[in-house]
């Protein structure tokens, strides 16, 4: 009896492998396209979480499609997965650019935003400039 209510307690915990696959799919790309494509202000901060939230999306895909055999033994993989696109999501929590920036922190590699022009125009005092820019773009097509 103890090992049939426990199995039970852990399947109405879980959602199903599939099904909670399937929801960590769709909480991982409906709202951040949505944010994504309707950015009101092109202001750096909100420019920089999506594009870290991007970027860890698809490290999170790639890691996921390699060690796929490995996932499906961890329990409540998915849970846990959508939890962590919900804190990176989020603005009041601005998981995506934390994350993003402890990892680059630790990896060797050379900043090259002060090479590139375009880096250094998106500066807050420019970003106006970048934003007309844009708007131009926008209303030729």
């Amino acid at each position: 009896y103890q090992r049939r209510v426990h199995g039970g307690l852990f399947f109405k915990m879980s959602l199903g492998h599939r099904y909670s696959r399937f929801l960590s799919h769709v909480v991982g790309v409906a709202f951040p396209t949505y944010a994504s494509l309707t950015l009101q202000e092109f202001s750096r901060q909100s420019c920089m979480q999506w594009l870290a939230y991007w970027v860890l999306f698809a490290l999170i895909g790639f890691v996921e499609y390699l060690l796929d055999f490995l996932v499906m033994w961890i329990p409540l993989y998915y849970e846990l997965k959508i939890a962590l696109l919900l804190f990176m999501q989020l603005p009041q929590f601005n998981g995506a650019l934390t994350i993003f920036k402890t990892l680059s922190s630790k990896l060797p590699l050379k900043p090259r935003g002060q090479s590139n022009p375009y880096f250094r125009e998106l500066t807050p005092d420019n970003m106006s400039a970048l934003n007309s820019r844009l708007e131009a773009a926008k209303s030729e097509d």
